[in-house]
C-alpha cells in the first residue's frame, strides 16, 4: 500500500474516533466552556480531542510532529512529517447544539500538505483528499461548482473573535453584499471550505489559521476550486490568522478583486 494511503487510513480512523468523542460529550451534556480573548470559546471536548490525536500520533508515528489549534506553541511546519489538526472546528456551533461542526486533520511531508480529512460527526459525512487524486465525500467524488454568474453565488464568510474594529468588518461585507448573490456565516471554516469543494457553497472568504485551511484547502483544490492566501506566512501571521479566498473557478478572480482589490492569482 502506498505511503499516503496508509496515512489516509490512519487519519480517517482518528478523525472518526474524534467525532465519536464529540458526539458522546454532547449526548452526555458533558461540555465545559471556557473562553479565549474576545468572543472565542474553548471546551473540554476541544482539549480531549486534541489529546486523543496527540496520543494516537505518538503511538503510531512517534517521529511525527503535531500542530494544533489547542497546542501550537513552538511548533512550525517544516520538512519533517507534521500533522495539522483542528480538534473542533465550529466550537460555538457545538456548544449551542448546532450540527455544523467538524474535526480536521492534514499531513505535511517535506513542507507540503499531501492529504487532508475533514469529518463532520453530526452530519455523518467525511471529506478527504490525497494530493493529485481528486476529492471525495465518503465514497463519492466531489467537484466544485461550475457557476460563473456572481449574482447567483453563495459566499461563506466569518467574523473575528476579537472585534476591536467593527466598522472595518462591516466595510468588508458591503462589496460582497452588493455584487454577490447571498452570504452565509456558518462558523466552521474547514467545513465551509469543504462545502465549496462539494458545490454547496460557491465561495469562502475569511481570515483563518493553518489548522482551519490545511486539510480543507487541499480537498477544495483537488475538487477543482481555486484558493489564495494573502499576507505573511503562517509562521509569521498575526494572532487572528491569514486572509483566504476559496471559490469555484468561474467566480474566483471577481471574488478576489472584490475582497482584496487585487486580481486573481
Amino acid at each position: 500500500m502506498p505511503r499516503e494511503s496508509r496515512y489516509l487510513e490512519f487519519a480517517l480512523a482518528v478523525c472518526r474516533e474524534a467525532g465519536a468523542i464529540l458526539r458522546e460529550a454532547r449526548n452526555k451534556g458533558d461540555v465545559v466552556v471556557d473562553g479565549k480573548p474576545g468572543f472565542e470559546l474553548v471546551t473540554n471536548a476541544d482539549v480531549a480531542v486534541a489529546l486523543h490525536f496527540r496520543q494516537r500520533i505518538a503511538s503510531t508515528y512517534p517521529d511525527h510532529a503535531m500542530l494544533s489549534e489547542e497546542s501550537h506553541g513552538g511548533i512550525k511546519v517544516g520538512t519533517a512529517p507534521c500533522w495539522i489538526v483542528d480538534p473542533l472546528d465550529g466550537t460555538a456551533n457545538f456548544v449551542h447544539g448546532q450540527d455544523h461542526v467538524a474535526v480536521s486533520a492534514a499531513l505535511s511531508l517535506e513542507g507540503e500538505v499531501v492529504l487532508g480529512v475533514v469529518h463532520a460527526p453530526f452530519h455523518g459525512q467525511t471529506f478527504w483528499a490525497i494530493r493529485g487524486n481528486g476529492a471525495h465525500r465518503d465514497g463519492q467524488t466531489i467537484k466544485a461548482s461550475s457557476l460563473t454568474d456572481i449574482r447567483r453565488a453563495l459566499i461563506a464568510t466569518g467574523f473575528p473573535h476579537v472585534r476591536t474594529n467593527v466598522d472595518a468588518l462591516v466595510d468588508r461585507l458591503k462589496p460582497l453584499l452588493s455584487a454577490f448573490g447571498d452570504i452565509r456565516r456558518l462558523a466552521a471554516p474547514a467545513l465551509d471550505i469543504c462545502w465549496v469543494a462539494d458545490g454547496r457553497l460557491t465561495g469562502f472568504v475569511d481570515r483563518i489559521h493553518l489548522w482551519d485551511a490545511a486539510a480543507a484547502g487541499l480537498i477544495a483544490t483537488e475538487a477543482g476550486a481555486r484558493l489564495a492566501a494573502f499576507g505573511p506566512s503562517h509562521e509569521d501571521a498575526p494572532a487572528d490568522g491569514v486572509d483566504y479566498v476559496v471559490s469555484a473557478p468561474g467566480i474566483f478572480d471577481r471574488l478576489v478583486a472584490t475582497v482584496t482589490g487585487r486580481s486573481g492569482v
